[in-house]
C-alpha cells in the first residue's frame, strides 16, 4: 500500500479543483454587457465560489504547515524541485485569482456579490484604472491557473501510467 496523505489534504485538494473548476467554468464572460451583474445568478455563484476558493487556500495553507507531512516518493531531484516549483504558483494563483477580483470589483466601487443576494460593500476607496487592472490580471491569473493545473494533472497521469509511481496514489481516496 503505498503512503497517502492524510484524509482532510486528499478532500481539501481534490475540493479545491472542483471550485476552481466550476468557478472557472461558470465565469462570467463579460460583465460589461449586463445591465445589473449584481442580480445575475451567474455572477453570485462565480464570486461565491471565488471566495470559498479563497478560504479554502487560506485553510489549505496553515493545514499544510502545521500538520501535514511530506510523502517521500523516490523521484529524480528535478521532479521533486518541478513539483514544488508547480504547487508554489498553482498557490499563489489560486490566492491571488480571488483576491485581485475581489479588490478590483471594489476599487471600481461596487461590491461582490453573493449567493442569496449577498452583498459586500467596498472596503476599498475608488480607483477604476487599478481596479480594471486588478480585473485584467484576474483574467491572466485565471487562465495561467488553470493551464498550471492542466500541467499538474497530466504530470500525475505520467507518473502514475509511464512511472507506475504512487504520485497520484497518494492523492486519491482509499
Amino acid at each position: 500500500m503505498p503512503a497517502k496523505y492524510n484524509a482532510v489534504t486528499r478532500i481539501v485538494h481534490w475540493l479545491t479543483a472542483l471550485l476552481v473548476i466550476t468557478a472557472f467554468v461558470l465565469g462570467p464572460e463579460d460583465l460589461d454587457e449586463m445591465s445589473d451583474p449584481s442580480m445575475d445568478l451567474g455572477v453570485q455563484v462565480h464570486e461565491s465560489l471565488g471566495l470559498l476558493i479563497f478560504g479554502l487556500v487560506l485553510f489549505r495553507i496553515i493545514w499544510v504547515f502545521s500538520t501535514e507531512t511530506a510523502i517521500d516518493i523516490a523521484i529524480p531531484r528535478w521532479m521533486k524541485i518541478s513539483a514544488k516549483a508547480i504547487q508554489g504558483a498553482l498557490y499563489l494563483l489560486m490566492f491571488a485569482v480571488p483576491a485581485s477580483a475581489a479588490s478590483g470589483i471594489w476599487l471600481l466601487g461596487k461590491s461582490l456579490s453573493l449567493l442569496n443576494n449577498t452583498m459586500i460593500a467596498s472596503p476599498l476607496g475608488l480607483s477604476e484604472r487599478t481596479g480594471e487592472f486588478l480585473l485584467e490580471a484576474h483574467t491572466v491569473g485565471a487562465d495561467a491557473l488553470l493551464w498550471l493545473a492542466g500541467i499538474h494533472a497530466v504530470a500525475a497521469l505520467f507518473h502514475h501510467y509511464v512511472l507506475k509511481d504512487s504520485v497520484l496514489k497518494s492523492m486519491l481516496p482509499k
